[in-house]
């Protein structure tokens, strides 16, 4: 990804992620009565489109930049250096597709260093949580299972249809959780193995079959990897957060729908997170009964569960999403275009886009260069002539922009760039279009071309 593409993805993420996550909060709200099935698919989406929203605008704004056919200047390679490349300070020309703005080229590169730094640590803590996953497998073992324990994993199997899963036991663990994407392993303090209350076994193993049953292992890896580009932005998290608590109240409602009564499965939780207490358990790859922190709420939602007739549900189902839609919509629709300025000692310039239009002359501003001689708008008007006619099939052919042409420029040669066009050179037997840049320096003047495909210095 180059710096002007991270650029746009890292500003339309800083607006686009908070709309997204109100519209979200707000379709939350409006289906609060109903279950945590339809909710937890919402934050799920809405994490989805966090990241998609972003990676879009990127992509629109390179099709915009794509369609804007440039004028490609027909030349010999002899004649390049040749070229009546004026000096120019140009203004952006605006196709009325998308706003475009500079950004200062020091204040881009310390956004896109920050981006770096906040990702990278975000994937360090990634991977601390996952090799810590993997040890806690290591020291976990198997014993044997009494009677009763077994006669509980074989209800808890038959209720939602799930294969017989792994049962391991740990000293290092004060809570339930599971692991396991295709294979799933149940993870369970010592304590339990001794446990006689077939209640407390019910609630405990029923809802980490619940978590098999739906997957949830992979969908909460899914969703670490998807937040890891996002996770500087504090939305980000918070809908991340929202999916750990709307996955964890759908399998509470999946327990008590199947297993137990709402005030024994409440008794459950209670116990088990008063055990869970002393030890905690550090970040790791995992889904388990205590994930969400939120106990006080899971209570509330089992002991008081809302009724909702069918009908109105599914009222405020199809409002929610047509809300949901309309801001999608909107969002999707503007993108912001920025383009890094690039720096000089004596005034910032800006790149020239030549449309399909027609070819449109930026005005010069540069103070004191007001006219030109009648021998530079002669030898002007011969280059324009020379262009050729079929221009739309030798621009499908640029795969690079204009601003990156000069950016390859200036990293190779320092200075002043004065202009930077489109030119088709003949070689051989076929075109080869290149990005004629005039750099200026110690008022010497270099000419570079720059291959308009593959962004090869001629």
């Amino acid at each position: 990804m180059t710096s002007n593409a991270l650029l746009t993805f890292l500003l339309n993420a800083v607006w686009q992620i908070p709309l997204i996550g109100l519209a979200a909060y707000i379709c939350d709200y409006l289906l609060k009565r109903t279950n945590a099935r339809i909710r937890h698919t919402l934050w799920f989406v809405t994490l989805i489109l966090c990241f998609t929203l972003p990676i879009f605008s990127v992509l629109k704004s390179s099709n915009i930049v794509s369609n804007e056919t440039p004028i490609i200047e027909k030349t010999n390679f002899e004649k390049v250096d040749n070229l009546n490349l004026q000096p120019t300070v140009s203004q952006v020309v605006q196709t009325g597709k998308s706003p475009a703005f500079l950004v200062n080229e020091n204040l881009s590169n310390f956004l896109i260093a920050c981006y770096i730094l906040f990702s990278l640590y975000s994937l360090i803590k990634f991977l601390i949580a996952f090799r810590r996953t993997q040890t806690l497998v290591k020291t976990a073992f198997t014993i044997e299972l009494a009677k009763d324990f077994l006669s509980v994993v074989e209800s808890c199997k038959e209720y939602f249809e799930t294969k017989t899963p792994q049962i391991l036991f740990s000293k290092s663990i004060s809570s339930p959780f599971t692991i396991g994407a295709f294979k799933p392993l149940i993870f369970l303090p010592i304590e339990l193995a001794e446990e006689k209350d077939q209640n407390l076994l019910f609630s405990v193993i029923g809802h980490e079959l619940a978590h098999i049953k739906k997957r949830d292992y992979l969908l909460n890896l899914m969703c670490e990897f998807i937040c890891l580009p996002i996770s500087f932005h504090p939305v980000a998290t918070l809908v991340k957060r929202r999916i750990k608590e709307a996955r964890e109240l759908r399998c509470d409602e999946m327990v008590i729908d199947k297993l137990v009564t709402p005030n024994v499965y409440a008794q459950s939780l209670v116990h088990l997170a008063s055990s869970a207490i002393d030890l905690g358990r550090k970040a790791t790859m995992t889904v388990g009964v205590n994930d969400a922190d939120i106990l006080e709420n899971r209570i509330m939602k089992i002991l008081k569960r809302p009724k909702i007739t069918a009908s109105r549900r599914n009222l405020l189902l199809i409002s929610a999403s047509a809300l949901f839609i309309a801001v999608f919509i909107v969002i999707a629709t503007f993108t912001l275009r920025p383009a890094i300025a690039q720096q000089s000692s004596q005034q910032n310039y800006k790149t020239v886009i030549d449309t399909k239009k027609g070819y449109k002359t930026a005005l010069d501003t540069k103070e004191g260069y007001n006219t030109t001689s009648d021998e530079q708008a002669a030898k002007r008007k011969a280059e324009l002539d020379m262009m050729n006619y079929n221009q739309s099939d030798l621009s499908e052919k640029v795969k690079i922009t204009m601003a990156q042409a000069i950016d390859i420029a200036t990293k190779q040669e320092s200075g002043l760039v004065m202009e930077c066009r489109l030119v088709s050179v003949k070689e051989g037997q076929s075109d080869i279009i290149y990005y004629a840049v005039r750099i200026s320096k110690d008022k010497d003047n270099k000419k570079l071309l720059i291959n308009a495909i593959d962004g090869k210095i001629k």
